[in-house]
């Protein structure tokens, strides 16, 4: 069995919660901001936003999700789905999306059924399938080395390289 992962260039910012919680927010960068690198000198906030996402990731594939939560996920996702097909060009991404992927009607038809037929037990097994274990995760990091390197190492082995490297090569 092979389970892959893809690689976004996402963007993510350290969040203040309340009661002094932190959280990461993030967005997937579209073409126009691939070209551009994220300055951010506040170093520690992302260390800590790196340890959060961590601990989320080790808490749902040791925990998982329990029936509360993930009805709670379900009816999110159903409040979400119908007004995602009322307009034309959401009508044309749906169907965009249909070809794409050689789906047919029955996605749309069967998807409330298939909502409800989530457990635990399937959240778990689709959390072991797609999710990475956090021991097997690479970090890219750009930043200057000097300020983020002792923060950084506890994650594991440091393979450092200057921005005007033609290639990276670990």
């Amino acid at each position: 069995h092979r389970t892959s992962a893809r690689l976004s260039l996402c963007e993510f910012e350290p969040v203040l919660l309340d009661r002094g919680q932190l959280g990461l927010g993030g967005r997937q960068l579209g073409p126009e901001r691939r070209q551009h690198g994220v300055v951010d000198g506040r170093h520690q906030l992302v260390v800590e936003a790196i340890d959060l996402a961590l601990d989320v990731l080790e808490r749902l594939q040791v925990k998982g999700l329990d029936d509360e939560m993930i009805a709670s996920a379900r009816n999110y996702i159903m409040g979400q789905f119908p007004p995602g097909l009322e307009t034309a060009s959401s009508l044309a991404r749906m169907f965009a999306f249909l070809e794409m992927y050689g789906l047919d009607r029955s996605y749309i038809d069967d998807y409330g059924p298939a909502l409800e037929g989530v457990t635990p037990v399937t959240v778990h097994n689709t959390i072991s399938d797609v999710y990475p274990r956090t021991d097997s995760l690479a970090f890219i990091l750009i930043g200057d080395a000097d300020r983020i390197r002792e923060a950084v190492a506890k994650y594991g082995e440091i393979t450092e390289m200057s921005i005007t490297d033609p290639s990276f090569s670990p």
